[in-house]
Formats: structure tokens, sequence, C-alpha cells
């Protein structure tokens, strides 16, 4: 059971790992029961890539329609544009194809 992290590759790497570790908060914040059965029955994280903000969150919309949880992370010092997003441990069939984040990095 793995939390799925997904950020941003035109962000830098550093930049990315922070906007990764706020999606995980928004998720505990936003699903806390979700979050809290995730974190006790594995605690696994998956960090992933998709390639801008509009497959950021073209993506939480697929999963949000699927009514799954996700929660999507806003940088203030970006904006307020969507950098990170948090998707159910359920979700894997919405990034299994994704590529890893910070591979690169």
């Amino acid at each position: 059971m793995k939390l799925y992290l997904v950020g941003r590759r035109d962000l830098a790497p550093g930049l990315l790992a922070a906007q990764l570790v706020h999606a995980q908060r928004q998720f505990q914040a936003d699903h806390p029961v979700r979050e809290l059965a995730w974190y006790t029955g594995s605690n696994t994280l998956a960090l992933l890539s998709v390639e801008n903000e509009e497959e950021l969150l073209d993506l939480a919309e697929r999963v949000r329609q699927s009514g799954l949880a996700v929660s999507v992370w806003r940088e203030p010092d970006l904006d307020n544009a969507a950098t990170a997003i948090a998707i159910d441990p359920d979700g894997r069939r919405f990034v299994r194809n994704l590529p890893l984040a910070l591979a690169a990095a």
C-alpha cells in the first residue's frame, strides 16, 4: 500500500522534493482517516512525476472523478501554481506508467 506523490518535472530538483513533501502533508490534512490507514499500514511512498502543471491537474481531476482521495498542493511562492499532488493508495492504476521523480537529479 503506497501513497503516490506526483510532482512536476519542470521544477528544479530541490524545489520538486519540497513540493512532494508539501503534497503529502496536504493529503494528511485533507484525508486524515485515509492517511492514518496508509501510515499505520505501510508508510511506503512512491515519488513520481509528470511533465508540467497541466498534466498534474489533469491527473488530479481523473483521480477525483474516480472517487479516490487526492490532494493538490499549490505553492504560494509560485503564484499558487499546482506543483504536486498526493494520490490515495488505491490509485495505482492512475500512476503505474509514470516515471520516478528525481531520477535524473
